[in-house]
């Protein structure tokens, strides 16, 4: 006779951060951490020092996000590593 399954209550817990350093935020919105940091340097991505570690809140992430203008379609001019494999690949 098998034995009965022990049932447990299983929880799962959501922590939102409500603060984040360049990795978590480059993960958040698809960029480098040094894209991140170039941000805070230049002024449009606001900070707070915690516990003299630089952190951006999730409001100031998002109003940042905000500021970029959307955009569809194909770019109008290539960025220079997909120009550089177009030239490579007409060598082959």
């Amino acid at each position: 006779m098998p034995k009965p399954i022990e049932s447990r209550a299983q929880f799962v817990v959501t922590i939102t951060p409500k603060a984040m350093r360049p990795p978590e935020i480059a993960a958040m919105c698809a960029c480098t951490p040094g894209f991140v940091e170039a941000c805070w340097r230049d002024g449009s991505l606001k900070y707070k020092l915690l516990a003299g570690v630089r952190v951006s809140t999730v409001e100031q992430i998002e109003q940042w996000l905000a500021s970029f203008e959307e955009q569809s379609g194909a770019l109008s001019h290539p960025s220079s590593a997909t120009a550089a494999r177009r030239a490579n690949a007409s060598r082959v």
